[in-house]
């Protein structure tokens, strides 16, 4: 009789947890005071149509397993939120556990106005945030302002997901952390993301001088990492009023305390076009791995020191790197720990300033002719993928100093690696992955959560 008793009370107290949580359905007309009375759990349903004020998601808090989601149609005609003079369209401060997804955010070009940015004092926060499946565009007034931001984080942010979003025209797609260094982005996941058309980076995650402990004394202390994977960063030559940048910038940790062993991993993204920089820089830990970098007049990897932030650790394997000014660059030598091996580099200048480097196969650009299926830079024919019999397969390549890397047995396909094959593929012939293209790229990583959660 006890046991039926206590399951039953189970059972309601499931059923009272469930009751909490609700499907709110909201239209442009009503959904600013709708937006007041969610609840932990509950889920804004916003109909098809253009949203005009914006949104303030201003002490906004769901739980762990119970966030705010407010979303838009998964298909069909979208809820719009239409740029307005003044404001940004969506504002965020000292929120917690909230999903924002399927949301159309059209900027129509009005000058200084961010999609979503979470802004505010250094004693604001917000974490657990999730941006999902969204579409970005008419963020750059007209292609003249590179300060619009797709996705902005200006105060202390931490465990955000940054998923499945389009990025098309802003001055810069995401910007994540505070321009001076303060306000740190912490333990992100950016994941199946598209940026293209953007004036400035497609994005940036800042240099970090501290945690901003004093300032918000829940931010975590604990050694976080920053997952960048499966996204698709593409240039194109539009005006940059402010200067060229690459296609993505990544710049160290505190130097000392908490964050100090922070590091990125950093794997199984196509890297496209860059005329005036490199399409990737970083600092810091950067753990590099699995992509594919097509088509620059600059490194298609520059490790090199930025905004008072070192070389650490330059871990770079495994990497696919064709028709760039020069393949691998470091700046100055790693002060930490340094892997520069598996990687297929068809380049003028395979490597710059790197020493150590083994088991690479290098060469020409011309020479990618004779170890891929379809070396090009046209999207959508280009095919990285290794011809039969090519010397890009060849003995193992020892990456066990890696294997604690989330994904580090996972090519940019995400099919299982045994390390006989050098660049992004494993597997010869005919590829049965994403093909590169100015698309969602579908390849989900096996694992890990940045810092440890997401929003939703």
């Amino acid at each position: 009789m006890l046991r039926t008793t206590t399951g039953l009370g189970v059972a309601l107290l499931l059923s009272a947890g469930v009751a909490r949580a609700a499907d709110v359905p909201a239209s442009p007309a009503d959904y600013a005071s709708k937006l007041a009375g969610l609840k932990p759990g509950d889920t804004l349903k916003l109909a098809p149509g253009d949203y005009k004020s914006g949104m303030n998601l201003f002490n906004v808090h769901g739980a762990a397993g119970a966030a705010i989601v407010i979303e838009g149609p998964p298909s069909g005609a979208p809820a719009r939120f239409l740029g307005v003079n003044g404001k940004n369209t969506i504002d965020i401060r000292d929120a917690s556990f909230v999903t924002i997804r399927n949301l159309l955010l059209d900027g129509q070009n009005i000058d200084g106005v961010d999609a979503i940015k979470a802004g505010g004092q250094a004693s604001n926060f917000a974490h657990h945030i999730t941006i999902e499946g969204c579409t970005i565009t008419g963020h750059d007034g007209g292609q003249t302002n590179q300060q619009i931001v797709g996705i902005s984080t200006k105060i202390v942010a931490w465990d955000w997901v940054i998923r499945k979003n389009v990025f098309d025209g802003a001055g810069t797609g995401a910007y994540l952390g505070n321009s001076d260094g303060t306000r740190a982005f912490i333990g992100g996941l950016i994941e199946n993301n598209l940026f293209k058309k953007t004036l400035g980076y497609n994005m940036q995650v800042k240099h970090q001088l501290h945690r901003q402990q004093a300032d918000v004394p829940s931010v975590p202390t604990d050694k976080r990492v920053t997952i960048i994977r499966h996204n698709v960063f593409i240039k194109q030559n539009l005006p940059s009023p402010d200067g060229a940048r690459p296609n993505l910038l990544a710049d160290g940790f505190p130097a000392s305390g908490p964050g100090s062993d922070d590091h990125y991993e950093i794997y199984g993204n196509f890297f496209f076009h860059n005329d005036g920089d490199a399409l990737f820089q970083g600092n810091g830990r950067i753990h590099f791995h699995d992509n594919l970098l097509v088509d620059s007049k600059f490194p298609a990897v520059r490790l090199a020191a930025h905004q008072g932030k070192t070389v650490i650790d330059a871990l770079v394997y495994d990497n696919t790197i064709y028709d760039t000014a020069s393949g691998i660059s470091f700046g100055s030598a790693p002060s930490g720990q340094k892997l520069v091996a598996g990687n297929a580099i068809f380049s003028p200048q395979p490597l710059s300033g790197v020493t150590g480097a083994i088991d690479n196969v290098t060469g020409t650009v011309a020479d990618a002719m004779s170890h891929v299926v379809s070396p090009s830079k046209t999207l959508g024919q280009m095919d990285f993928f290794p011809k039969p019999g090519s010397k890009l397969k060849a003995a193992a390549v020892d990456l066990s100093s890696v294997k604690a890397d989330v994904d580090f047995d996972r090519d940019f396909n995400g099919t299982q690696r045994d390390f006989t094959y050098r660049g992004a593929y494993q597997g010869e012939g005919t590829n049965p992955g994403w093909k590169p293209d100015a698309t969602l790229k579908g390849t989900t990583g096996s694992g890990g959560t940045g810092g440890g959660g997401g929003g939703g």
